[in-house]
């Protein structure tokens, strides 16, 4: 019979714990992994908290699952480790008294010296798995909400559109930095130019009769655009211009985009081009979308009016439907992927295509990657010189282009040079090629290949640059970014001492040395740019500041080499004729170099204001001449490239209200005057810009038939076409007032900024 009394106890009997606590919270807990509690509980003292123990303990969770692996912060596990060691040592001491026996067998050594042995086992644990936790992104906090892991997310003061995600700003600490922004659906990274103003108030003030200009200036620039489109899909011609012309444009490229980017093999080309006009058989397609895409680049340097704009695009149309057919496997070779690359350098330069360069090049590398390119040709079957360094010489100019359109972008690269192992291409002319048993030139003979190598010593620094702006799990310190400047500009000191070293050949065009020049300074500008904000009013980054005037100081003087004077400006002469094709390559063309070259006249008139604030002075504040002088220069320079077929105004409007304002703030003049000063400026800057591109439209008046006019811009004076309203975008509570008298204008600066910056939200405005 069994005695239920006895079983009932059994059954009530509790598993053995090591304390009290434990039980009463039903923890599971033994003496063979015994928890906090449980050691406080034999030795009066908790290794990882003083004082009672709350209830629910996130750190007693995390300790007492620590078998698992799972981990709590960096922070509080090095506490652990610490409070753990520390409890290690007195356990330790106790065990080597001299009062302790050493046969001594009683329950109380035994587990006091069992507790020594787990202890130490999960002290080894504990920083193995520290050891092994990547570093963590830094906290950020909501406003509001709880800490996060990701970016901190902000709306900017540019009407509300920009994002930008900032990193932790905690008190005590320098001023937040910018680590990229987001605008409508796309996401830029820090490299980006536009997150230089992530931290600055807009530059100026607007009325509604600069609005109203304003959108007269878009929609005219919408039936000039739509005047220079034509339909799409383009059908594939074989009409060329005359050969004298053709000729002139090919010399064009020859001379500027293919000393910077190698694509062709000069002489085999030549000789094709030459033999395209003599024959009268089946011309060969492949060819003559390979020499219409030269033709188009050409164009931007054929004359200083971009006059063959149209042209040119028409032929970018044309070969981009053809290299849309599906016909893809049976063309791909050398020259289908020359054609690929000149076409995304064409789209960049003449402007076509609503996706950016830095998308379409993703589908070049995947092209290049499939034709074998990122393999050096010793490694596959032998192949003839001209052939091996061709392939050598793609593969470099695809990587460069990546890395620029990535720069550029705001975003990462896309491919790492480790999953490549082509050579870089030898020192040949390209007359050299031709022979079997040709010798690389030596460093000291410039050659046709001597700018490519120049820029190639230095790609693998600029693809770590991009990287690290614009990578997301680069923490990007400041400490990090000053070692990159220090790297940079010393290779740049040794690439100088090169490009002017050279003893032997030619001697290197104006073009390619500007070419390299604002390059290098475009990635020096990318490193200090995102904290010129922060260093106005943090001392910290003061050197950022120096480094983004003077560097961009370089980068202008590259198009007005006169910049310390205001001679060449007022007088309406043009640049120098020996840099005559550069000045009309970034001032006709778009794309990287263009933005580079808005980006520093932003940044100085900004700086200019800055300075005016920072002084104390009674009279009118004395200003760096160079620093002025760019602001009027930068004027004459929107204002020519409008007239090269620029359509977007908001670049010239903004500088020309910033060098109203800083020229009130300087004469120190009342906010009253400054504010009236900015409005009369941005209207007579909209009544400008509406009047040249009105010119411009005029020369759109004899496009051909195939152009794509859209139905309501058919009219031949966009002025009078039916169905346009030019306050299309503008609301009509802003028209309600009168503000054509300027004795009515008794608004201050602020407000003039908050009126401007409405209409200040195009991620393009200043491009």
């Amino acid at each position: 019979m069994v005695d239920h009394t006895e079983s009932a106890v059994r059954r009530r009997r509790r598993p053995a714990t090591a304390c009290n606590l434990c039980r009463r919270r039903k923890l599971r807990c033994n003496r063979e992994q015994p928890c906090g509690n449980c050691i406080r509980s034999r030795t009066g003292e908790c290794i990882y908290h003083t004082g009672p123990l709350p209830k629910t303990s996130p750190r007693q969770q995390g300790f007492n699952q620590l078998g698992e692996g799972d981990l709590g912060s960096g922070s509080e596990n090095s506490t652990l480790v610490e409070k753990a060691s520390n409890r290690s040592g007195k356990l330790t001491a106790a065990t080597s008294s001299p009062h302790a026996h050493p046969n001594d067998s009683s329950p109380q050594a035994q587990g006091s010296a069992q507790e020594l042995d787990d202890l130490k086992n999960r002290i080894r644990k504990l920083e193995d798995q520290l050891s092994k936790t990547s570093i963590r992104s830094p906290t950020i906090r909501y406003p509001g909400g709880e800490s996060t892991s990701e970016a901190d997310t902000s709306t900017a003061l540019l009407d509300g559109t920009f994002h930008f995600q900032q990193q932790a700003h905690e008190v005590g600490q320098p001023q937040a930095v910018a680590r990229g922004f987001s605008h409508k659906s796309r996401v830029f990274g820090k490299s980006h130019w536009v997150n230089t103003w992530s931290s600055l108030n807009s530059l100026g003030g607007g009325t509604p009769k600069a609005l109203t200009g304003v959108a007269k200036c878009k929609q005219l620039a919408r039936v000039i655009k739509s005047r220079w489109s034509p339909k799409w899909p383009t059908e594939f011609t074989t009409e060329l211009p005359r050969k004298d012309i053709a000729d002139d444009l090919v010399d064009c490229y020859l001379r500027t985009t293919e000393s910077v980017y190698r694509v062709l093999h000069i002489p085999s080309f030549r000789r094709d081009y030459e033999s395209l006009w003599i024959s009268d058989g089946k011309k060969d397609t492949g060819f003559l979308a390979l020499l219409k895409l030269v033709l188009a680049i050409g164009a931007v340097t054929y004359d200083d009016k971009f006059s063959m704009r149209m042209h040119a695009r028409r032929w970018i149309y044309e070969v981009q439907a053809w290299l849309s057919e599906p016909e893809f496997k049976s063309r791909l070779d050398i020259q289908f992927m020359q054609t690929r690359i000149l076409l995304l350098l064409a789209r960049d330069l003449v402007k076509v295509g609503g996706d950016s360069t830095w998308v379409s090049t993703g589908e070049v590398i995947r092209t290049a990657v499939s034709l074998g390119l990122h393999r050096d040709p010793k490694r596959l079957p032998e192949k003839p010189k001209l052939i091996c360094e061709m392939r050598r010489r793609l593969w470099n100019t695809v990587l460069e282009i990546d890395t620029q359109s990535s720069l550029h972008n705001g975003s990462m690269h896309s491919i790492y040079m480790e999953e490549s192992d082509t050579e870089m291409p030898g020192n040949f002319n390209d007359e050299q090629l031709l022979h079997e048993g040709a010798i690389p030139s030596p460093e000291t003979e410039f050659t046709q290949m001597s700018f490519i190598l120049i820029l190639r010593k230095s790609l693998e620094l600029r693809r770590g640059i991009v990287r690290f702006l614009n990578s997301i799990n680069s923490r990007g310190t400041y400490d990090e970014t000053l070692q990159l400047d220090t790297r940079l500009r010393k290779m740049y000191k040794d690439l100088y001492k090169n490009m002017h070293g050279y003893t032997i050949g030619a001697s290197p065009s104006t073009f390619s040395l500007n070419f390299v020049d604002l390059l290098l300074q475009r990635y020096i500008l990318a490193l200090h740019a995102p904290y010129f904000g922060p260093s106005l009013s943090e001392i910290r980054y003061s050197f950022s500041r120096k480094m983004v005037i003077e560097v961009g100081l370089k980068i202008w003087c590259t198009i007005y080499p006169n910049s310390a004077t205001r001679s060449s400006v007022t007088t309406g002469a043009g640049p120098a004729s020996s840099s005559q094709d550069f000045w009309r390559w970034v001032t006709s063309g778009s794309g990287f170099f263009r933005y580079g070259f808005a980006q520093v006249i932003a940044l100085i008139a900004i700086e200019l204001r800055a300075q005016i604030r920072e002084q104390e002075c009674l009279g009118p504040a004395p200003l760096r001449s160079d620093l002025m002088n760019v602001l009027g220069q930068g004027l004459d320079w929107c204002i020519r490239c409008i007239e090269r077929g620029e359509t977007n105004v908001r670049g010239y409007m903004l500088q020309s209200v910033a060098k109203a304002q800083i020229e009130g703030l300087q004469q120190g003049l009342p906010n009253e005057e400054v504010a009236r000063s900015m409005i009369l400026s941005a209207e007579e800057c909209a009544d400008h810009a509406l009047a040249l591109l009105q010119d411009l439209f005029a020369q759109t008046t004899h496009c051909d038939e195939n152009t794509n006019i859209p139905e309501q811009f058919a009219a031949t004076n966009p002025m009078s076409a039916p169905g346009i309203e030019w306050d299309f975008e503008m609301p009509d509570e802003m028209f309600n007032f009168d503000m054509d008298d300027p004795t009515r204008l008794a608004v201050d600066e602020r407000m003039v900024n908050s009126m401007f910056g409405r209409f200040f939200h195009d991620v393009s405005f200043l491009g």
